[in-house]
C-alpha cells in the first residue's frame, strides 16, 4: 500500500525502516502514513504461543533475559516488565531489553517528552502528519500568559496593550515564535544510532558472563550489530561448554525478526 502510494520512493520494506527517509517531506509523509497503519495492526495483535513459551520460562526461574528485535510490545502484555530506560547497568531488573525499541511510545524532537501512542496520535499518523507534542503546546501557552502578565505590569493600563498570541503575529513582529516540537516514534531505525546502546552493551557483557544457555529464535542475521550481539553470546557460552539452541521455521536467511533468550 505504502509503495503504491510512493511509487519510486519505496522500494523495499527495508526502505520504511531506514533513517535515510526522514531527509524528504514526501518520505517523511510515508513514514508518519506507514508508522499510523503499523500502529493499527499492533494494537489488533495477539500474543503468540512463542510468547507464552517465554513467560513460562520466566514464571520457572529459568529465563535471565530477553533481547528482542521486535517492535509490537506484545512481551508487556504477556506480563513481562517492560523498563528500556535501564537507569541501573549493574543490576539491571529488565526483563526484556528491546534492541529497536517500541511503537507504543512516541518522542517529542524538541523537549524529549515520551507519552503513550494513542489512536487519536495514530490517526493523525495516517494522515501523512506528525502530531504537536502536548508538552510543547503547554509551555507555548504558559509563556504567552507570563507575556500576558509582564505588559499588564509594564503598561498598568488595559486599553492600549497589544499582545501577540500566535505564532505567525510573532513572525511579522520580528521575533522568535515558541518552537513546537513534534511526536515520533520511539522505534529505531536503520542506521540510526541507539540512545542506551551503551547501557545495552555493558549489560549484554554482564548477561554473557552468567548464560549457560542461548535460545536464538526467528533472526535473519543480517543486521550487523544483532549478528556482534549473537556471536558474542555464542561464543561465551560455547566456551562454558553449554547449549546455544537456534529455532527457525526457514533458513536463517530469509527470516526477519529476533527473540534471543539467557536461561541461568
Amino acid at each position: 500500500m505504502i509503495k503504491s502510494q510512493y511509487l519510486g520512493v519505496f522500494h523495499s520494506g527495508k526502505d520504511l525502516f531506514d533513517v535515510q527517509l526522514l531527509r524528504t517531506h514526501e518520505t517523511i509523509k510515508g513514514f508518519n502514513l506507514f508508522m499510523g497503519i503499523l500502529k493499527e495492526l499492533i494494537v489488533n495483535a495477539k500474543p503468540t504461543a512463542t510468547h507464552s513459551f517465554i513467560k513460562k520460562l520466566a514464571d520457572m526461574k529459568k529465563l535471565k533475559r530477553v533481547y528482542i528485535q521486535n517492535i509490537d510490545n506484545l512481551e508487556e502484555l504477556v506480563g513481562f516488565d517492560i523498563n528500556w530506560q535501564f537507569e541501573r547497568v549493574k543490576n539491571c531488573k529488565a526483563q526484556v531489553v528491546q534492541l529497536h525499541r517500541t511503537l507504543s511510545k512516541l518522542r517529542c524532537n524538541a523537549c524529549t517528552n515520551i507519552c503513550p501512542f494513542t489512536p487519536q496520535y495514530c490517526d493523525i499518523f495516517k494522515e501523512g502528519e506528525a502530531p504537536n507534542c502536548p508538552e510543547c503546546v503547554e509551555r507555548g501557552k504558559y509563556i504567552k500568559y507570563r507575556i500576558f502578565l509582564n505588559k499588564i505590569i509594564q503598561n498598568n493600563i488595559f486599553n492600549n496593550m497589544f499582545l501577540i498570541i500566535n505564532r505567525k503575529q510573532k513572525v511579522k513582529q520580528g521575533k522568535r515564535p515558541h518552537f513546537i516540537g513534534q511526536l515520533k516514534p520511539t522505534v529505531i531505525l536503520y542506521s540510526d544510532t541507539h540512545p542506551k546502546g551503551l547501557e545495552i552493551s555493558q549489560i549484554a557483557k554482564r548477561d554473557q558472563d552468567k548464560a549457560d544457555c542461548l535460545l536464538i529464535m526467528g533472526t535473519s542475521l543480517r543486521i550487523p550489530g544483532i549478528k556482534d550481539l549473537i556471536k558474542g553470546f555464542a561464543r561465551a557460552v560455547h566456551g562454558r561448554g553449554s547449549c546455544v539452541i537456534l529455532v527457525n521455521a526457514k533458513d536463517v536467511a530469509n527470516k526477519e525478526g529476533m527473540v534471543l533468550l539467557i536461561i541461568k
